[in-house]
């Protein structure tokens, strides 16, 4: 259990992620070309795994088009930094009047991360009529 517990709580953990994070926006990014912002936005950020597939516009796209690249989705990403978070919290954090600015910026993007899904989860998409 202690090996578990460090390995969720490590700083390697949230740089891997972090990259994975970028991955997932720089992939994302190149298809919103090609299939837009709200069809991007359900594939790679409102999803568990996002597949991503070379273009067969690119070079060497002709056989290269075939190939997809499995990317961890924008609900993973964020529910294993939120759980990275907390462990690192509860492992590296001393409640201390002069850490007090730490504990302030790790609660604003724990609450960043968190009301992101719960508005991604519980939006409505609508149009008001004239």
């Amino acid at each position: 259990m202690n090996r578990v517990y460090k390995s969720l709580s490590s700083l390697r953990l949230t740089v891997a992620l972090l990259g994975c994070c970028f991955l997932l926006v720089f992939f994302g990014t190149l298809d919103q070309v090609h299939i837009g912002i709200r069809e991007v936005q359900l594939r790679y950020f409102e999803s568990i795994i996002a597949l991503w597939h070379y273009p067969a516009a690119w070079p060497g796209g002709a056989v290269l088009s075939k190939l997809f690249i499995p990317l961890p989705g924008g609900f993973l990403l964020g529910g294993l930094l939120v759980i990275n978070l907390i462990f690192a919290a509860v492992r590296y954090f001393q409640f201390k009047p002069k850490k007090i600015g730490i504990m302030l910026i790790h609660s604003g993007i724990l609450l960043l991360i968190v009301s992101g899904f719960l508005t991604s989860y519980f939006q409505v998409e609508s149009q008001m009529w004239k």
